[in-house]
């Protein structure tokens, strides 16, 4: 059996239907897997309704932890299994290893994909409504609503200084809650009245990144 170094992934392949199903299977039973995914949208059935789903951006391929190896091999060669049926990827008569840091390209490409869909989103908030950066480097920025604009752009009041934002960086902040701690990037925008998109995360995850913790055995 292969060495595993700490940090190394296997790759799973699968046929492109069962991609997701696999991650989600495997994950059921504590093993640390992902796959990079996006939200599309698609018809339902047959009907003119669409509906927004999660879909593999690499179809047939799911990255293991390299630590579950063992348990990999015996549900691969098993005669019958509870999971949707896959195939280790093997070079050279070996099963292929590959560096974390060899997916960062692929973490990358998901961040892109999910910023991309959230562009497209058009929130409206109310004149006087408190707003907050929940997120990103500009996290715990809060201000109020001067213009809600057509959705796609807000003017908001951060700091006594007038910054028209891309609504869909915004959060309602109805609820009073004790003040957060601004990052650096915030205290900046506060005090500059610069505020820019935040960077790409290749490491950020969600329900919707496709990224699927080690649960406690």
């Amino acid at each position: 059996m292969n060495k595993c170094a700490r940090g190394q992934w296997c790759i799973l392949r699968t046929g492109g239907s069962r991609t997701l199903p696999l991650v989600r299977s495997l994950a059921g039973v504590g093993l640390d897997v992902w796959t990079p995914i996006a939200m599309t949208e698609r018809r339902k059935g047959r009907s003119r309704v669409r509906v927004e789903a999660a879909a593999p951006i690499l179809p047939t391929f799911v990255f293991a932890r390299a630590d579950d190896l063992s348990e990999l091999l015996a549900i691969e060669t098993a005669l019958t299994s509870q999971h949707p049926q896959f195939s280790l990827f093997r070079y050279a008569g070996r099963i292929a290893l590959i560096a974390d840091a060899e997916l960062a390209q692929l973490r990358t490409e998901e961040s892109r994909a999910a910023l991309a869909r959230r562009r497209k989103e058009r929130h409206v908030f109310e004149k006087g409504a408190r707003v907050t950066v929940p997120d990103g480097a500009f996290t715990g920025l809060t201000g109020i609503v001067e213009d809600g604009g057509n959705g796609k752009f807000t003017l908001v009041i951060f700091n006594q200084l007038p910054i028209r934002i891309a609504s869909f960086l915004l959060k309602a902040d109805d609820v009073q809650k004790a003040k957060p701690i601004k990052g650096i990037a915030a205290q900046v925008a506060a005090l500059t009245g610069r505020v820019a998109e935040p960077p790409l995360s290749p490491t950020a995850g969600s329900s919707a990144s496709g990224t699927v913790r080690r649960n406690p055995r």
